[in-house]
């Protein structure tokens, strides 16, 4: 590890090993709850009529308000217990490297979760016939769901390494 280096690969690889089980679910949660709500639209909808964008952003108005957080608690963990705090403090790497590398780690993952949710949602809209989704509205989506996304973890972030503790 390199004090120079803004961002450190070899640290967040280090720091997603430990809580890839949680990370695993917390993105794989919305994308799966989106495709139910879909199939359950497609259903519902008997005409080819256009769905907007609200309809389906369901599951991301609640979403957004505890994946960036819940995301934010795994890479930041360290902060709430007195020796990951030491051991981490005393890894050959900056403090600012350390942040930056978890928050940059973090919005690697919410962009990834929301491009798979948008390659699902185009797929579905492709395949069902009652379900009729435009694909600049999913371009949309993908754009309007990423800045929220990552604006929640930033503050998120930003609040348990000034606080240093669980908000």
């Amino acid at each position: 590890m390199n004090l120079i280096n803004l961002f450190n690969f070899n640290y967040l690889k280090q720091n997603l090993k430990k809580s890839k089980g949680a990370l695993a679910v917390f993105i794989g949660i919305i994308p799966i709850i989106n495709i139910l709500s879909l199939f359950m639209m497609n259903d519902n909808n008997y005409s080819n009529e256009i769905i907007t964008l609200p309809g389906i952003s369901i599951i991301n108005f609640i979403g957004v308000f505890i994946l960036p957080i819940v995301i934010s608690i795994c890479l930041f963990g360290y902060v709430f217990k007195k020796r990951s705090v030491d051991f981490v403090n005393s890894m050959p790497i900056s403090r600012k490297s350390i942040f930056v590398t978890n928050t940059i780690g973090g919005i690697v993952i919410l962009v990834l979760m929301n491009l798979i949710n948008a390659i699902f949602i185009y797929i579905l809209s492709s395949t069902l016939p009652n379900l009729a989704i435009p694909t600049g509205m999913i371009i949309d989506y993908f754009i309007l769901w990423t800045v929220a996304y990552v604006f929640v973890f930033t503050v998120s972030n930003i609040a348990v390494s000034v606080s240093g503790n669980m908000i």
